[in-house]
């Protein structure tokens, strides 16, 4: 299975595909927002997406409201990765 790693730290995004690739899945990997909204734009995008909260071009929620929006099968499931913690942030 395939798995879309979003972030634009490099470190983080290197870290990332190491765990996952250990647990046996295949790693596709963007930089920022735009890269993760093309990517799942395909038409056999990866069913799951590791988003990091913020990043240029699209921020982790809005990509997670793209892709809602669309109601594409199958589905798409989807982590948000943040060091945010406010009520605020949790209830976006």
């Amino acid at each position: 299975m395939k798995v879309l790693i979003a972030d634009d730290d490099k470190i983080s995004r290197m870290l990332l595909r190491s765990s996952v690739q250990r647990w046996g899945y295949d790693v596709v990997l963007a930089e920022n927002g735009r890269q993760a909204w093309e990517i799942l734009g395909e038409p056999e995008p990866p069913p799951m997406a590791i988003l990091d909260w913020m990043m240029p071009d699209a921020t982790g929620p809005e990509l997670c409201r793209r892709v809602r929006e669309n109601l594409r099968e199958p589905y798409t499931y989807i982590l948000l990765l943040t060091s945010k913690s406010t009520k605020d942030d949790t209830v976006e």
